[in-house]
């Protein structure tokens, strides 16, 4: 996660970083994007770079949270509000949800399908462990809003 320093920042100045750190990660794979074309998009020098992250990775995981975050700003709706809807037609509105936001969300679509289309990396193993709860909360939701069921389709 990024330093405090980032967050002490203008919100113009962090917002130059991710979009330029999101331009960045959508053209390359991680191993391949380079601190010095985010920096040099940003209009920030590589030394101000590691006042605000650790590393390129700890930059790429921001990003994949802001990615999750928003993807889960459109499930959200569905997930708690899912009055009459039974488990499939539930599932079917998350597809929807999802959907929604790869068709307003290109780039950062593109993101997380360079991420996923990896699994053997590292990096890859270690965002899914890290997000492991965030997903087990999302599939808690949807066991809840059938609780009250009497039976299981």
């Amino acid at each position: 996660m990024p330093k405090e320093t980032f967050f002490n920042l203008s919100p113009d100045k962090r917002e130059r970083i991710e979009a330029s750190a999101i331009k960045e990660f959508r053209e390359y794979y991680f191993d391949a994007s380079s601190i010095n074309r985010i920096v040099d998009a940003a209009g920030i020098a590589k030394g101000s770079f590691y006042q605000y992250f650790e590393d390129k990775k700890d930059l790429y995981k921001h990003i994949m949270n802001i990615i999750i975050q928003k993807k889960l700003e459109y499930m959200t709706p569905t997930l708690m509000n899912p009055t009459g809807l039974d488990i499939f037609s539930l599932l079917r509105e998350m597809y929807v949800s999802g959907l929604s936001f790869a068709a307003s969300n290109p780039e950062l679509l593109e993101i997380s399908n360079k991420l996923l289309s990896d699994p053997n990396h590292d990096l890859y193993k270690e965002i899914i462990e890290e997000n492991k709860v965030k997903s087990d909360q999302v599939f808690h939701l949807m066991l809840q809003a059938f609780e009250d069921v009497d039976t299981v389709v």
